[in-house]
């Protein structure tokens, strides 16, 4: 992906039309540049739509996950080629809009 920015920001894009609110934690991986970062969120923090937070392990991401519970959580590996929100619970299935390699048409997209 050559600017990270643009798809944090379909993504963002996409969670805000979403019923729920949503929780996305994001990973980094080791060789993650700082200046590339995701987690970043809206003032009112408890009342934004959509909420991003770093990954920081089961046990941390439970404590959140319990005070939020009414939210949507999702999983997003910042650092992968093509970032893909994926189902807190199920980190096998990416969910949400198409990378850009695989988006059809507009007219495509709104017959779905």
């Amino acid at each position: 992906m050559q600017d990270w920015s643009l798809r944090r920001d379909e993504l963002d894009h996409w969670l805000q039309q979403q019923q729920s609110q949503q929780l996305v934690f994001v990973r980094y991986s080791s060789r993650h540049n700082v200046n590339f970062e995701w987690v970043y969120n809206r003032a009112d923090l408890m009342h934004a739509h959509v909420i991003w937070a770093r990954d920081l392990g089961v046990e941390h991401d439970q404590l959140l996950l319990k005070m939020l519970a009414d939210r949507t959580a999702w999983i997003l590996d910042a650092d992968n080629l093509d970032p893909q929100l994926v189902p807190y619970s199920d980190a096998s299935t990416p969910v949400g809009p198409p990378s850009p390699e695989t988006r059809g048409t507009p007219e495509e997209d709104s017959q779905q």
